[in-house]
């Protein structure tokens, strides 16, 4: 199902509630950066104000969660309407397929166990995208404007060497995914005469299945560690050419200032700044398998 298919007045609700909890977290990275110049400063009423804002925004953060948490189930539901619709348009009225043993089993498959696994997973997904993309672009910007401007092309330069080695690497990972996806439809289809042969009790058949049974999951486990492994060295990778850009600008940035306020904001920030390498890492292995469950 196209991207359209997902787009109803719950999900946009749900961006509206990721939109203002990451504002509350990139309002607690300017309260630090506050804390920071407030601290070499010596100013107590500063202090005492951005500390009052830091542990609200802290706080304030959980509304929005439990307001984008209850609408995406909402979104699950009518996702997974349009999905049976879209089968419906598809194979209704179409006793044809039928002949087609292996294209039967597959869409049956596919309608019977995949349909609502792929919906959650998919929307789940999407989710922690966006939520991830946002705490990116948000905490760029205000690192940008309360620290020093030219952060903005550094990152820019970081997503630049990711996207390149992405571009690299997306083919491999995009047909390990088809590969898995493939196998795992082939057990979902051997599952589906497990209950007959239970029912019936011919130990032969019943043997048969479990062996046709043991060798799809090995099959399946198989793929999965080939396709994870192969994500995770080059997620891990990529981070690493992506987070150099970053890590020398932050050690030039701190030798050559001579202000002691930026110097100490420069440090509180640094949680803050290995987050963001974190978070463009699984923004990484995000874009290498959103193509596959949509």
């Amino acid at each position: 199902m196209k991207m359209s298919g997902y787009v109803n007045r719950y999900s946009l609700i749900v961006l509206i509630f990721c939109t203002i909890e990451q504002g509350l977290v990139a309002l607690s990275t300017v309260s630090t950066v506050e804390l920071g110049r407030a601290l070499s400063g010596g100013d107590s009423n500063t202090l005492i104000f951005w500390s009052f804002v830091l542990v609200v925004s802290l706080l304030a953060v959980f509304i929005p969660r439990f307001g984008y948490q209850y609408f995406i189930e909402l979104v699950k539901y009518r996702v997974f309407e349009r999905y049976l619709e879209v089968f419906e348009r598809k194979i209704y009225n179409s006793p044809y397929i039928m002949k087609d043993k292996s294209l039967y089993s597959d869409r049956k498959s596919v309608f019977n166990n995949e349909v609502w696994n792929v919906v959650t997973y998919s929307c789940d997904y999407m989710l922690d995208v966006v939520l991830t993309l946002m705490n990116i672009m948000f905490n760029v910007l205000v690192l940008s404007i309360a620290i020093d401007v030219k952060f903005i092309p550094v990152y820019l330069l970081t997503f630049a060497v990711v996207l390149l080695l992405i571009a690299a690497f997306r083919k491999k990972s995009d047909l390990l995914s088809d590969i898995l996806q493939k196998s795992g439809i082939k057990l979902n289809s051997i599952v589906l005469f497990g209950f007959d042969t239970l029912v019936c009790g011919n130990k032969y058949n019943l043997n048969v299945w479990k062996e046709s049974i043991n060798y799809h999951i090995s099959e399946v486990r198989e793929k999965i560690f080939k396709r994870e492994s192969f994500v995770s060295v080059s997620s891990g990778a990529i981070m690493f050419c992506g987070a150099l850009p970053i890590i020398i600008f932050v050690y030039i940035l701190f030798r050559s200032s001579s202000n002691i306020g930026e110097r100490v904001a420069l440090i509180v920030t640094l949680p803050r700044q290995i987050n963001m390498i974190q978070y463009i890492n699984v923004m990484i292995v995000y874009i290498f398998g959103i193509s596959n469950i949509i």
